[in-house]
């Protein structure tokens, strides 16, 4: 037997496993000043749902919000554009 073994990590990953990591920027409601919150999620709208559930429990009433998604082979990040019935 082998004093290493190889296990190939990669078997296991499927898009279930993927996360990507998103940064909401928000102005609560009455302040000049941004704010972010960062989540990692599998999806936009698992991350979406994260976001609404911590301004839930911090009781806190946004406005003017912006989604990006941070691409990390472009080491920058990106908007996510809003879904309308036309796409």
């Amino acid at each position: 037997m082998a004093k290493y073994e190889y296990i190939d990590y990669m078997k296991s990953i499927t898009d279930e496993n993927v996360t990507s990591k998103y940064r909401f920027t928000f102005r609560p409601n009455g302040s000049l000043v941004p704010s972010e919150r960062h989540f990692s999620a599998r999806d936009v709208t698992v991350a979406e749902k994260m976001f609404e559930f911590a301004c839930k429990k911090e009781d806190i009433s946004i406005c003017d919000v912006e989604l990006s998604v941070w691409n990390r082979w472009a080491e920058r990040w990106e908007p996510v554009l809003e879904k309308t019935p036309h796409n």
